[in-house]
């Protein structure tokens, strides 16, 4: 019976530390605080940091990243969500790119999409169709724009520590 008990209380604590953690994602559209904190202080740091109890975390090119909790992956810069519903991405040279599901992308509300963000500038684009990607993408010089899915670069990120996109 105790030990039932306590399984019951760590499921309690993790998931109102997961509600406080989807209700700061939501409404604040940032991400929690603490221990990111710290690594985003640091280049090595945030490019090992796997996740916290309640959400993991896959890094691109510092300090963009994937945050990904149980509602969807979200591509952040830093602590602040830019593109809410990644479904695959890459990145190539100075660009960080993907396509995501109808939600939120640089706070506007959006359909399915193409998006791509150069590192350096931090200037971003968003295209309607894999080919209009593909054309930005060839005019910068990228020839590999093939896509690799979120939630498997973070498993693989999250079990081995191997970096999807090193840098």
């Amino acid at each position: 019976m105790d030990k039932n008990r306590n399984i019951l209380w760590k499921m309690v604590i993790a998931l109102t530390g997961l509600g406080l953690f989807l209700t700061a994602c939501g409404s604040g559209k940032t991400i929690p605080t603490g221990t990111l904190d710290e690594v985003m202080k640091d280049q090595e740091s945030f490019y090992t940091l796997r996740g916290g109890s309640d959400y993991g975390r896959l890094p691109l090119r510092y300090p963009f990243h994937i945050v990904d909790t149980i509602r969807r992956p979200d591509l952040c810069s830093g602590r602040h969500i830019l593109i809410e519903d990644v479904a695959a991405i890459n990145v190539q040279s100075n660009y960080v790119f993907g396509t995501f599901s109808g939600a939120l992308v640089f706070g506007e509300s959006r359909n399915a999409g193409w998006f791509a963000i150069n590192v350096l500038t931090e200037s971003n684009s968003v295209f309607e169709s894999e080919i209009q990607l593909s054309r930005f993408l060839l005019e910068a010089g990228i020839t590999n724009s093939a896509l690799k899915d979120v939630k498997s670069s973070m498993k693989n990120f999250m079990f081995t520590g191997e970096l999807a996109f090193p840098h």
